[in-house]
């Protein structure tokens, strides 16, 4: 989340024809919702609370709106491209109006469960111009939030909430559809802004999504899926390109591609980021918003695994800084059986921005992962929803007109058998999730 609010079948042996899934399919296959008013809906909008878990049974034992129920809310309101595959239960809904967001996913076709957070009121149009929180499995923003080159603080203006705003460009403002077919989206946008420094930034933003086969997302995990194991795999190509008629360097302020993931949590969910044990510096930061109780943030030093407890309940962020972080990041649901995988591109090449709210003297020392837990801001103030976040960040480079930046992202959701869950945890993540040290525990 950012740093200001408080902020988851079998085996496919058989290799996939690259020219099949890249191929764009014709316009009468494209899986488009347009949008539509309420009144022709045949039917009441859909309501509930924003942060009851889609399609699963929340806390209050309530059931919510599953997939297709949330695309047909979804629809009253915005564009929506639902991606699938020529046959199986994958289902992934883009919307690109809401700023080329994944909105949810399904493992298990129209009438599975929706995964992803979606703030219900804002997509309806209850909006707030300083952030336009629609939700969402998957978005990017461009980084640095704070420093003396954020894009989210007017020149000048100070380091507070009052005075930070999400720049509509990357946030709220729709992206033009380049391409599509039935398994992928293209988008584009171009976009100007101003940092805290002044310094004006043209630039433009592309994105494709693509739902991934099981072949494919069992190659990109290195992982075969055991039978009796639902998945739905999405992965995301993006792109920041300086179209401006002068440099963009360390003196006048860079950008990077920040990913960020949202999705809802159970009473039980704990989120697994793998480190590089041997590497010297700081596991984990965890002083974003006060300093992590150990109740809710344990080290397995034994899995090299940090472990966080995510269940959208108390305000918390931390993050992985280079030297520790791996490529990938995870959650497992254990009340619902769902992993969830987020693996990222690595590109070495780069340096990382802060994006603390401070004009800090190490402004290219920042993360590469971060995971936020929402939960009220302060005694007697609403969370922002009950959601947790998976977030990854790009290195930034200094790019000379013309010169793109690029960072994929790709979200695997595993559905089964805890057991079967824990045989791909071993082998992606190097940790086991029935043995893992949670917080506030001590090893049996």
């Amino acid at each position: 989340m950012a740093m200001d609010r408080g902020r988851r079948n079998g085996i496919v042996l058989a290799a996939l024809a690259t020219a099949g899934i890249l191929a764009l399919a014709p316009a009468s296959a494209y899986a488009a919702v347009p949008p539509r008013k309420a009144a022709d809906q045949g039917g009441p909008v859909l309501s509930g609370a924003s942060g009851a878990p889609s399609g699963a049974v929340g806390r209050a034992g309530a059931r919510a709106p599953g997939f297709a129920a949330t695309v047909e809310f979804m629809a009253t309101h915005a564009t929506v491209f639902v991606l699938k595959p020529l046959d199986g239960g994958a289902r992934v809904a883009v919307s690109p109006d809401m700023a080329g967001r994944v909105m949810v996913s399904s493992y298990a076709g129209d009438a599975g469960p929706a995964l992803g957070w979606i703030n219900r009121p804002v997509v309806a149009g209850k909006r707030d111009p300083q952030f336009v929180n629609f939700g969402g499995a998957e978005r990017l923003w461009l980084s640095p939030e704070g420093g003396k080159f954020s894009p989210f603080f007017a020149p000048g203006t100070k380091y507070t909430f009052d005075n930070w705003k999400v720049p509509a460009g990357f946030n709220d403002e729709p992206l033009k559809v380049r391409a599509q077919s039935t398994t992928r989206i293209e988008m584009e946008k171009d976009l100007e802004l101003v940092n805290r420094a002044g310094t004006a930034l043209s630039l433009r933003i592309e994105r494709t999504v693509r739902l991934l086969e099981p072949a494919e997302a069992a190659q990109l995990l290195d992982c075969g899926f055991p039978e009796g194991v639902e998945m739905v795999a999405y992965r995301t190509e993006n792109s920041v390109t300086n179209r401006g008629t002068a440099p963009m360097t360390k003196d006048t302020g860079l950008v990077s591609l920040w990913i960020l993931s949202m999705f809802t949590p159970s009473n039980d969910t704990l989120v697994l980021a793998p480190v590089v044990k041997s590497a010297a510096g700081p596991v984990v930061i965890d002083d974003y918003f006060g300093k992590v109780p150990p109740e809710r943030l344990n080290y397995d030093r034994g899995q090299a695994c940090v472990v966080f407890k995510a269940d959208g309940r108390q305000r918390g962020k931390i993050g992985l800084p280079p030297a520790r972080a791996r490529d990938l990041v995870a959650s497992i649901d254990y009340e619902n059986e769902l992993l969830t995988i987020m693996k990222f591109s690595r590109s070495g090449e780069g340096d990382y921005l802060s994006n603390a709210w401070a004009d800090s003297a190490s402004p290219f020392s920042g993360d590469v992962v971060n995971s936020y837990n929402d939960g009220p801001p302060a005694p007697g103030v609403p969370a922002l929803g009950g959601f947790y976040e998976l977030e990854n960040l790009s290195p930034a480079r200094e790019l000379k007109p013309g010169e793109k930046l690029s960072h994929w992202s790709a979200v695997v959701h595993l559905h089964g058998p805890l057991a079967k869950l824990a045989m791909i945890g071993r082998r992606v993540l190097g940790a086991d999730i029935t043995r893992i040290e949670r917080p506030g525990r001590k090893k049996g």
